[in-house]
């Protein structure tokens, strides 16, 4: 919990190659073994690697950082799409 922003990045920059390495296998293991051996195989191979991810996911729940919402979203959001759409209105002195 407390490794901070390195940890945070770190995390990402894994999760990211981990989302790119599967599309690769995806395209280039699961397309040739179902073309050339068998599609009920080829199909098996996302679904099970769906299935691991699934389980990876219940067992590291515990060890999920959560921490409840803080005011609302939807109006933070809208603050800053409005911010983007109109800025002469949040900042008068920039229409001059």
């Amino acid at each position: 919990m407390g490794l901070g922003r390195h940890a945070n990045r770190r995390f990402f920059n894994w999760f990211y190659w981990s989302i790119n390495a599967g599309a690769v296998l995806s395209l280039l293991v699961v397309a040739f073994v179902q073309q050339n051996i068998n599609f009920l195989v080829g199909y098996s191979l996302p679904v099970g690697c769906v299935g691991l991810a699934f389980f990876v996911f219940l067992f590291a729940t515990p060890i999920f950082i959560t921490k409840p919402p803080e005011g609302s979203q939807v109006s933070s959001m809208l603050k800053l799409a409005l911010q983007n759409c109109c800025p002469r209105l949040w900042c008068p002195h920039a229409a001059r």
